[in-house]
């Protein structure tokens, strides 16, 4: 049973104008994008391939911004996950490459170097399309420029980890500013320009107003699509668990939780139920 009728304004004849446009584009769901870009697809699988060989072209060189970049974040990942090499053991697997002389590590690097990719192309569409004109598309946008040139696409690309797409788009500063993940903008080639195409021409083919008008559907969007990337196993070896989110709200329920950090009741639970939370 349909709604209405609905006044004639601005809102609502955007919101007609998107749905038009979303009877060719696909809405913007995590079974649907793992399909797409999942660990078993073609497109994560070429994509991962490239970003490692270049990160093992590069090895040896010490000095290099991108040598510094792996060193840091494996220090630091280390860190946090008290991870070995044997813990991702048969990540390379699901990227259809080979045990011998892999490097367990790079390999990493590249799968969250892909992931985090993905993340900000899809957050760069968003906003762009929330923007002034509803026609705007940021990976349209990006798309046409692979065909205009190879610096053209890397050019463009570079407005993202940037930071700078966010900040014209909609206005939000310090977004991203550099980051490890930004690294293959320095070892940029065709054969990078290439995949990374692919993938934006793919996340090119979804609705990005499903996030307004479907909320519930895209609930937990990127920590599901992280899940599909990166086995149940090696998650759990590298300590990685997340509680799962009925469980969790039941427990701010429980406790009377009302969202006011400054709540006293909060404050005093037990440090394990607080931790348990997060």
């Amino acid at each position: 049973m349909s709604e209405g009728p609905y006044p004639v304004n601005g809102h609502t004849i955007l919101t007609f104008l998107e749905a038009l446009r979303g009877l060719r584009r696909k809405a913007l769901r995590v079974e649907s994008l793992n399909n797409d870009l999942g660990a078993g697809s073609p497109i994560a699988k070429t994509i991962v391939n490239v970003f490692y060989e270049a990160l093992n072209r590069n090895k040896g060189h010490n000095n290099n911004k991108v040598e510094v970049l792996f060193d840091d974040w494996e220090r630091v990942f280390g860190h946090v996950c008290g991870y070995s090499p044997d813990k991702i053991k048969g990540l390379e697997k699901a990227y259809g490459l080979s045990a011998d002389e892999m490097d367990y590590e790079r390999l990493l690097f590249a799968v969250h170097t892909y992931y985090a990719l993905v993340m900000k192309l899809l957050a760069a569409e968003v906003a762009v399309s929330s923007g002034d004109s509803y026609l705007q598309s940021y990976l349209k946008k990006f798309e046409e420029a692979y065909y205009q040139g190879h610096e053209e696409l890397k050019n463009t690309l570079r407005d993202v980890e940037d930071g700078d797409i966010f900040s014209s788009a909609i206005g939000i500063k310090n977004f991203l500013e550099g980051d490890y993940f930004g690294w293959y903008l320095d070892v940029w080639d065709e054969q990078i320009g290439e995949a990374v195409s692919k993938l934006a021409k793919t996340l090119s083919e979804y609705e990005p107003a499903t996030l307004e008008h479907e909320p519930e559907e895209v609930k937990d969007l990127l920590k599901r699509l992280y899940q599909y990337l990166v086995p149940k196993k090696i998650r759990h070896d590298l300590g990685e668990y997340y509680t799962p989110d009925w469980l969790a709200e039941l427990v701010i329920s429980e406790v009377g939780y009302d969202g006011n950090v400054k709540k006293k009741e909060f404050l005093t639970l037990p440090v394990a139920v607080v931790l348990f939370l997060y």
